[in-house]
């Protein structure tokens, strides 16, 4: 331990800036944290106006939906996505989610629940694993877990906490409960090695090799694995979700905001999208889905009367818009692809530039590849 301390060189290279990377990718954690205090008080609780404002986090959860949009009105994005073997995932792929989702929900809404929970879960842990794959630079001699110790401590993480949330839910005898039971025991078991694993290799690094360590990575990783925790102590998926959905949203805000300032701070790159105003754009996008968006969603924060055909077809293409956000991120974010590396990630992470080092670093760092 005397040799650990001795050699620890602790650095903090920010993704964008101190300022910037604490309110996109830390302090929504707290922010959330205190929020969730709201969901105890009276006036709220009583108010399915105010319940569903603070659910969506203040427009923000649509808000950060809309910004998937806007790859879509860079022409050169919009070229590559008309070319034969994107057109089906560009722009039939996500339709047919839509429409697989609210006929899903005409039929069986728990069916599509669980659909939307599930894939909400695994969304959330994606992006967190990308993003902390992005404070990573080997060319720092930094302290670097592997990644599959990383990704999988993250990973464990939420599934143990979502089968904590579930086991509240089934009767506590008979074979399912026996199986969720020692699912959770597997999970935690496995949780606390992995944990254990991160912490050995990270201190070899350390106090042996001599790298230094990454404080924003290590942060954010242990963020993202107790991102979780609430929904293993609620009592209802859209509250227990909402601390780690408030943080997902900042993240995916801050990471849009940065590629947009970086991408089109060039004339040439700004001239490549419609209009040529890419703050403005950036805003519009988000702020039209929201508005065209929440008075539809206002119809889902409570049970819907089966008998009521409309709503009930209304609340599944609710759903169909989330999902198929989640699908088209896992499009437009496959940084296996050589067009979204240079489009996307060279401005994330400039050091990696547009060609990986070796032929699997690009998909070391995918955000959602692994959804499609």
């Amino acid at each position: 331990m005397q040799t650990f301390w001795a050699n620890l060189n602790v650095t903090t290279p920010w993704l964008s800036s101190a300022r910037t990377d604490v309110a996109f990718f830390f302090a929504p954690a707290l922010i959330a944290t205190i929020l969730t205090s709201l969901f105890r008080h009276d006036a709220v609780v009583n108010s399915p106006f105010l319940l569903f404002l603070i659910l969506q986090g203040f427009a923000l959860g649509p808000f950060h939906q809309g910004l998937t949009w806007f790859q879509y009105f860079d022409k050169a994005n919009l070229q590559q996505y008309s070319h034969s073997q994107n057109l089906f995932w560009a722009f039939v792929a996500p339709i047919l989610v839509v429409v697989f989702s609210t006929l899903t929900y005409w039929f069986s809404p728990p069916l599509l629940l669980f659909v939307y929970v599930v894939w909400t879960i695994q969304h959330i842990a994606k992006q967190n694993i990308g993003i902390l794959l992005l404070y990573h630079n080997q060319a720092r001699n930094e302290a670097i877990v592997p990644r599959d110790i990383e990704a999988r401590s993250i990973e464990t993480s939420a599934a143990l906490f979502s089968f904590l949330f579930l086991n509240g839910f089934i009767a506590q005898t008979g074979w399912v409960a026996v199986a969720v039971h020692l699912l959770i025991a597997f999970l935690s078991i496995e949780l606390i090695w992995l944990t254990v694993r991160f912490a050995m290799n990270l201190k070899r690094q350390v106090s042996v090799d001599g790298k230094s360590l990454n404080a924003p990575a290590l942060v954010f990783w242990t963020l993202s694995c107790l991102a979780f925790i609430p929904f293993a102590l609620a009592k209802d998926y859209g509250q227990g979700l909402f601390v780690a959905l408030i943080m997902h949203w900042f993240q995916y805000v801050g990471l849009n905001a940065m590629l947009v300032r970086r991408k089109y701070s060039v004339e040439s790159n700004k001239r490549l999208l419609i209009g040529g105003k890419p703050l403005l754009l950036f805003a519009g996008v988000g702020i039209l889905f929201a508005l065209v968006s929440m008075p539809v969603q206002a119809f889902a924060i409570n049970p819907v009367n089966p008998n009521n055909w409309t709503l009930r077809i209304l609340v599944g293409f609710v759903y169909g818009l989330t999902l198929s956000h989640y699908f088209l991120d896992a499009f437009i974010w496959r940084f296996r692809e050589p067009f979204n590396r240079a489009a996307i990630l060279s401005y994330l992470k400039p050091q990696f530039n547009t060609v990986p080092s070796h032929r699997d670093a690009a998909q070391n760092i995918d955000l959602y590849a692994e959804v499609i």
